[in-house]
């Protein structure tokens, strides 16, 4: 059975887990995202989950899971940082750091890169978080990384009701995850449910088995740095491990669950479909530009570049096979994939069609909203009714008669 909350119950009943380092280099701005949590979510329970520092120690004892009782600054510093920890203990209701950490740094992932494998520091201190979250929901995320409103919570209510196939759908509600490295595996990267780790929303329940996971093991890591990859193209030749980071996390559960799945490496294909059923039934994929996502400057390029929406799921793209479960993957995912779903959206369903699988949104609507329906199936090209039909959201948002839609827009799409 669907679990259904109101967005007013979620922001009343959510505990948010910042997650990572705290370093000299980044600790005012993981502070002013701890206290910005707590400005637009005052009811939240904060957890800030630090998995390395170079710049704080904690007195007394401590152990994974356990509430640190006072956190102070290094006597080696001076006393600038005092303003971040006075935040931190402002800000949060439980500030963890695991001083019997055995987590280290593992090899390169890639073979072009010098960058450390950091995947059991973010398993570390993302299961010690949730390990004490204790509300209903919760937002897992990374300290760089921040909503700059809490719209996603209207957003993820609004299409909690898509529909799911109940053979693959494990989780007892969708998680919310970006599109960003959730990987087209029909694409140049052909790597199953490699789905991205910058963030987790959902019931807390269902994040809690995520992330209890064993560590990433030294001979996983140094899988492929002599032997690449089978049959790897010239993308997939690079990786030295046997799973790439998010694969590795999201493999662990699904596989306990559904045994048949089969992913043996990183582009193993075996499983492809079923891989896809599953990111289909169990996650909800949603653009940054929609939910107002803010992220470290040195992915900003990667949020804009182009060749990312075919290299990676789009939220258009995995509503459109939500939607549309009887078309083949590969029509959709192979190639331009914003070109397949406009050739496919405007040759091969009708309008009855669409309203049939149409978003939730148009579901149970008021007498007004009913003649804004009628008007706008009557007058619009095809093209755009099916925008309208398919993404209320975007449509709207996108409309060139910015004003005049804006507050059509605030009247035909309530917020719950």
């Amino acid at each position: 059975m669907t679990i259904h909350h109101t967005a007013a119950f979620i922001r009343k009943n959510i505990s948010i887990v910042v997650q990572g380092a705290v370093t000299r280099k980044n600790i005012f701005q993981v502070a002013n995202h701890c206290a910005h949590w707590r400005n637009i979510l005052p009811d939240a329970e904060i957890i800030l989950s630090i998995s390395t520092t170079d710049c704080l120690f904690f007195e007394g004892t401590s152990s994974s899971n356990q509430l640190i009782k006072r956190i102070i600054n290094n006597p080696q510093d001076d006393y600038t940082i005092l303003p971040a920890i006075n935040t931190f203990n402002n800000a949060c209701n439980y500030l963890l750091f695991n001083e019997k950490s055995t987590a280290l740094p593992l090899p390169p992932i890639k073979d072009d890169t010098r960058n450390p494998n950091n995947i059991n520091y973010l398993i570390e201190s993302s299961y010690n978080g949730l390990s004490i979250a204790s509300k209903t929901y919760t937002l897992r995320i990374r300290n760089d990384a921040i909503f700059l409103n809490s719209n996603f919570i209207d957003l993820y209510c609004n299409n909690h009701a898509l529909p799911r196939k109940s053979e693959t759908a494990f989780f007892q509600k969708r998680v919310l995850v970006p599109w960003i490295y959730t990987l087209n595996p029909y694409s140049d990267e052909r790597l199953p449910l490699h789905i991205s780790d910058w963030l987790n929303f959902g019931l807390t329940k269902d994040l809690k088995k995520i992330w209890d996971i064993p560590p990433y093991t030294f001979q996983d890591a140094v899988f492929f740095e002599k032997n690449k990859p089978r049959y790897a193209n010239i993308s997939e030749r690079h990786f030295n491990l046997r799973l790439a980071v998010e694969q590795y996390i999201y493999i662990q559960y699904f596989q306990k669950i559904h045994p048949t799945l089969k992913v043996d490496y990183l582009n193993d294909l075996s499983s492809r479909e079923l891989c896809m059923d599953i990111m289909l039934d169990n996650f909800y994929i949603f653009s940054h530009e929609e939910f107002d996502l803010r992220i470290n400057k040195n992915y900003q390029k990667e949020l804009t570049n182009p060749y990312k929406r075919s290299a990676c799921l789009t939220e258009d793209a995995w509503r459109f096979m939500v939607l549309n479960r009887s078309i083949q993957y590969e029509e959709i995912l192979q190639g331009d994939v914003d070109k397949n779903i406009r050739r496919i959206s405007q040759n091969t369903f009708s309008f009855k069609e669409f309203t049939k699988n149409a978003s939730p949104l148009h579901e149970d609507l008021t007498p007004i909203q009913k003649i804004i329906f009628f008007v706008y199936s009557q007058i619009l090209s095809k093209k755009m009714r099916n925008k309208f039909l398919l993404y209320p959201q975007a449509f709207f948002r996108d409309s060139k008669s910015f004003f005049t839609q804006k507050i059509i827009g605030r009247i035909y799409i309530k917020q719950p």
